[in-house]
Protein backbone atom coordinates (compact mmCIF):
# COMPACT_ATOMS: atom_id res chain seq x y z
CA UNK A 1 0.00 0.00 0.00
CA UNK A 2 3.21 2.21 0.61
CA UNK A 3 4.43 1.64 -2.56
CA UNK A 4 1.16 2.47 -4.21
CA UNK A 5 0.46 5.52 -2.38
CA UNK A 6 3.74 6.60 -3.14
CA UNK A 7 4.22 6.14 -6.73
CA UNK A 8 0.41 7.98 -7.06
CA UNK A 9 2.15 10.98 -5.84
CA UNK A 10 1.26 10.57 -1.86
CA UNK A 11 3.94 11.61 0.59
CA UNK A 12 3.48 8.58 2.83
CA UNK A 13 4.56 8.42 6.43
CA UNK A 14 5.57 4.45 7.97
CA UNK A 15 5.47 3.60 11.40
CA UNK A 16 5.37 -0.16 12.68
CA UNK A 17 3.80 0.36 15.94
CA UNK A 18 1.38 2.88 18.85
CA UNK A 19 4.11 4.39 19.82
CA UNK A 20 5.94 5.13 16.80
CA UNK A 21 3.24 6.06 15.23
CA UNK A 22 2.01 8.67 17.91
CA UNK A 23 5.49 10.25 17.60
CA UNK A 24 5.61 10.70 14.22
CA UNK A 25 2.21 12.47 13.78
CA UNK A 26 2.92 14.76 16.35
CA UNK A 27 6.44 15.18 14.19
CA UNK A 28 4.72 15.79 10.94
CA UNK A 29 1.03 16.73 12.75
CA UNK A 30 0.85 19.50 9.51
CA UNK A 31 1.72 17.34 6.72
CA UNK A 32 -0.49 14.37 7.66
CA UNK A 33 -4.01 14.54 6.04
CA UNK A 34 -5.20 10.92 6.37
CA UNK A 35 -4.77 7.90 8.48
CA UNK A 36 -4.65 4.24 7.35
CA UNK A 37 -3.85 2.29 9.87
CA UNK A 38 -4.18 -2.00 10.58
CA UNK A 39 -6.83 -3.05 13.21
CA UNK A 40 -4.28 -5.59 14.53
CA UNK A 41 -1.54 -3.00 14.78
CA UNK A 42 1.08 -4.69 17.69
CA UNK A 43 0.19 -2.86 21.42
CA UNK A 44 -3.20 -1.06 21.44
CA UNK A 45 -4.59 -1.58 18.21
CA UNK A 46 -5.10 0.56 15.11
CA UNK A 47 -9.10 1.95 16.60
CA UNK A 48 -7.29 3.33 19.43
CA UNK A 49 -4.72 5.02 17.65
CA UNK A 50 -7.62 6.16 15.42
CA UNK A 51 -9.21 7.80 18.14
CA UNK A 52 -6.16 9.07 19.79
CA UNK A 53 -4.84 10.74 16.45
CA UNK A 54 -8.39 11.86 15.54
CA UNK A 55 -8.60 13.67 18.99
CA UNK A 56 -5.08 15.36 18.72
CA UNK A 57 -7.03 16.47 15.16
CA UNK A 58 -10.26 16.42 14.61
CA UNK A 59 -11.51 15.64 11.25
CA UNK A 60 -8.39 13.65 10.65
CA UNK A 61 -9.81 11.31 7.86
CA UNK A 62 -9.24 7.32 8.42
CA UNK A 63 -8.95 4.51 7.01
CA UNK A 64 -9.44 1.02 8.92
CA UNK A 65 -7.67 -2.03 7.56
CA UNK A 66 -7.69 -5.98 8.35
CA UNK A 67 -6.40 -9.14 6.88
CA UNK A 68 -8.12 -10.68 9.60
CA UNK A 69 -11.74 -11.35 9.81
CA UNK A 70 -13.49 -11.76 13.26
CA UNK A 71 -14.63 -11.10 16.95
CA UNK A 72 -10.41 -10.41 17.57
CA UNK A 73 -10.71 -6.99 15.82
CA UNK A 74 -13.27 -5.54 18.23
Amino acid sequence: MRETLSHSGYQVFAAADYDGAVSLFRRQRGQIDALVVDLSLPGPNGYELAKVLSALRPGLKTLLISGRAGAELC
